[in-house]
């Protein structure tokens, strides 16, 4: 059963990629929005845990508000895939402001010569931002951490829109990932981590919009043991084909990380993914952080 169901998974994101490549990109764009909104009302299970999320952070907002803002994040949730899905393209055609005090905190963390640990979140379009990221720092190399995806047909499809956009793709507890990963800091490059997600590594529970949530500690650790910057950085999607990026350095510690990323999505909350399990409780004993991946 879990065969055919992944099977049936893997055949829409197939036919979604051939649309993707064969429709404008503007249009792509437009269905992946609309079929967002269509799962918004389809998928029971998943609205349910959006409302709920949204009432931990805003429990003062009235009910139909927290409504609505789910509607508007699983509209721009399918826009967002449908990029990705484009992404060399939409890379190519997107407009991407980035203020100078940006540039000149990404300038600074790079001068200091011993590469840069990257904070961000499922917010905006988090793949465009990586891509342009990368193109800032050329030639020297950037990676993103992430979780292998439970299918490896969709996630080798993921590695390759994420090369042809030149970014690398570091698997979280695969095979020498922390050795990858030391290795593109030691390249004085930049290490990218999406931490607003509840992930079962070594970590403290500490507030994130005034609930407790689980949130791993290596990467502040390891960062401020070596002297490495920390960077928070962020996408907005301000139109179809125009993005905003914001980056600043924070503090190398899991506060301040996770400050930053209650900010970035409270400045545009309907551009965060509130179907993450953020609030779970996830039973992970502390450990020393002994590199960025414990």
């Amino acid at each position: 059963m879990k065969r055919l169901k992944n099977d049936a998974i893997w055949a829409a994101v197939f036919l979604l990629l051939a649309l993707a490549r064969l429709l404008p990109l503007r249009a792509a764009l437009a269905v992946g929005r609309a079929l967002g909104a269509l799962g918004c009302l389809a998928s029971r299970g998943e609205r349910r845990r959006a409302l709920a999320n949204l009432t931990i952070a805003f429990p003062d907002a009235p009910p139909p508000a927290r409504a609505r803002l789910a509607r508007r994040a699983f509209a721009h949730l399918g826009e967002t895939v449908a990029a990705i899905a484009c992404l060399p393209r939409a890379v190519a055609r997107t407009r991407v402001d980035i203020d100078e005090a940006s540039r000149r905190a990404l300038a600074d963390a790079l001068a200091c010569e011993r590469g840069v640990v990257f904070i961000s979140a499922h917010t905006g379009n988090w793949e465009l931002l990586a891509a342009h990221v990368g193109r800032l720092i050329v030639p020297r190399p950037i990676a993103i951490v992430v979780r292998r995806v439970y299918d490896l047909r969709i996630d080798a499809r993921l590695r390759r829109l994420r090369h042809a956009a030149g970014v690398g793709t570091l698997v979280e507890r695969g095979p020498g990932d922390r050795r990858h990963v030391v290795d593109t800091l030691r390249s004085k490059g930049v290490v990218g981590l999406l931490l607003d997600q509840s992930v079962a590594l070594p970590g403290e529970a500490i507030p994130f919009f005034g609930r407790r949530a689980w949130t791993p500690t290596a990467p502040a650790t390891y960062a401020a043991r070596r002297g490495i910057p920390v960077l928070a950085g962020f996408g907005t999607r301000i139109g179809p084909l125009h993005h905003r990026i914001a980056i600043s350095r924070i503090p190398p510690t899991t506060g301040a990380i996770n400050d930053a990323i209650e900010a970035a999505i409270r400045r545009a909350p309907e551009q965060w993914v509130w179907t993450h399990r953020r609030w779970d409780a996830i039973a992970v004993p502390s450990a020393p952080a002994t590199g960025p991946i414990a």
